[in-house]
């Protein structure tokens, strides 16, 4: 254990094993994920405007969102305990500074071991009500001062707890490696709030939560928290000019419109609205949430088939083993990611790729062999920073925590480029390192029976996995 601030599902679902299985834990972390930043919404947008209203609702529609799919996990929950908090400091804010400062250093702190971007966010909140706050007191500028005083003591004494806590968490020492990414990507990340299967559902789910946005403004028939709009508007500036990778993290601009997409449920609620079109949108946002709920469920119980696949493919797999998993790419490769479109894969599953990013969400599957075979596998997430789990000599050296898998061709090469093997360092000497490959989206190479025979001895193919048994070098070939 150490102070990594990104230690949500590392403390609540391990002690739940001594009386569930793992799987069922699993599912309840993936229910709280998808429940509580809706909750933290309704919350917050409660303790704003007062009384009861459908719109916060809505945040449902954008809950099975890009990185909940992905699996960010502790980011989401981050998310919702920081609209929760800022519910409650909202709440507190024109009582006394100390009270409500104190209640903030205890969400802060657990926000930090939550994860971290939800922590910078709940700050970032706490800090535009703390300015809007004071300058209620406008034109009396001596009141403002007061004021301004006051609440940025207050402030200052809630920073000091997550700075002590960032300064001495291995994070900090991190080295700094950015990268952006620009052009449509860019882009199509700006609708991640709402992506997840169907790119057509999510582009109309898109423009819908924008007409409905644009209708209630123009009609003027809406109550407006000028602060949460000042930092929704900050963070869409702010976007563009974020990177795509901030150390070790990935996804930090796309992180930043997630969080858009439930705080546009904040910024304003609807007032005074005719009856027939609050029933009616209220019909229609409920509907639109029952279909993408079912397009989910549809396109997960569809992933069982792959699930089963890989079940059956990894069998021979014997505790201990080292298992190289690799990739037979969809159509479109461009820059840093696979890029796939299940139309153009026949039989294709639809939860292999996200809708217009294409990005696959199949590349942590052969974590089963972890769970369910002891067997080792080098994307395990076990980065010193990030996770407190700690791979072990020989498993160490061929250990790659935020890496993701190569390419299948790339085993028949012998000289890998130097960009390869940076990318893929546990890839240049994979024969003597591991014991089995396991190739997965097998199906679109076709019969993968005589692949590498000389390095290679094929063991089972089951449509999407395919199972190897790697030929040690200098032994003969059967």
């Amino acid at each position: 254990w150490d102070i990594i601030p990104n230690l949500a599902i590392d403390f609540l679902v391990p002690w739940t094993f001594a009386f569930i299985p793992l799987h069922v834990a699993g599912r309840i972390m993936l229910a709280a994920t998808l429940l509580l930043p809706v909750i933290g919404t309704v919350a917050y947008s409660r303790a704003m405007f007062g009384g009861r209203s459908f719109w916060p609702l809505g945040s449902f529609l954008v809950a099975y969102n890009f990185l909940f799919l992905l699996g960010f996990h502790n980011l989401l929950l981050s998310y919702g305990l920081a609209l929760l908090s800022a519910a409650l400091f909202y709440k507190l804010l024109r009582g006394s500074v100390i009270v409500s400062s104190a209640v903030m250093v205890v969400c802060t702190i657990v926000t930090f071991f939550t994860h971290i971007a939800g922590l910078g966010l709940l700050l970032a909140l706490i800090f535009v009500h703390k300015a809007f706050y004071a300058l209620e007191s406008w034109p009396d500028w001596r009141a403002v001062a007061r004021k301004a005083i006051v609440q940025g003591a207050g402030f200052a004494v809630i920073l000091l707890g997550p700075i002590a806590l960032y300064t001495l968490s291995p994070f900090a020492d991190t080295e700094v490696r950015n990268l952006w990414i620009i052009g449509p990507y860019k882009l199509n990340f700006l609708l991640s709030p709402v992506l997840n299967y169907y790119s057509y559902l999510d582009l109309a789910t898109a423009a819908l939560l924008m007409c409905g946005f644009v209708v209630c403004v123009l009609s003027g028939r809406v109550s407006v928290s000028a602060a949460t709009c000042l930092l929704l508007g900050a963070l869409f500036i702010a976007y563009p000019y974020l990177p795509f990778i901030l150390k070790t993290g990935a996804y930090v601009d796309v992180r930043l419109t997630i969080f858009m997409g439930f705080l546009l449920f904040c910024a304003f609620i609807p007032r005074n609205m005719p009856r027939p079109i609050i029933i009616g949108v209220g019909l229609l946002f409920a509907s639109l949430f029952v279909l993408r709920t079912a397009v989910v469920a549809y396109v997960w119980y569809g992933h069982n088939q792959d699930l089963a696949d890989v079940r059956h493919a990894i069998q021979p797999v014997e505790p201990g083993s080292r298992v190289l998993a690799v990739v037979v790419p969809g159509p479109g490769i461009d820059g840093f990611m696979e890029a796939g479109d299940p139309a153009l894969q026949p039989g294709a599953a639809k939860s292999r790729y996200i809708s217009l990013i294409g990005l696959p969400t199949y590349w942590h599957m052969p974590g089963l062999l972890l769970m369910e075979k002891r067997a080792y596998w080098p994307l395990l997430f076990a980065a010193d920073n990030k996770q407190p789990v700690r791979v072990l000599p020989p498993y160490r050296e061929i250990s790659d925590p935020a890496g993701h898998p190569p390419f299948y061709e790339g085993l028949a090469v012998d000289d890998l480029s130097a960009s390869d093997l940076q990318t893929y360092p546990y890839v240049a000497h994979w024969r003597s390192q591991f014991d089995y490959v396991l190739v997965l989206n097998a199906q679109l190479a076709g019969d993968l029976g005589g692949f590498l025979p000389d390095r290679l001895e094929f063991m089972e193919q089951t449509g999407f996995a395919a199972l190897f048994r790697v030929r040690k070098q200098g032994l003969p070939v059967p």
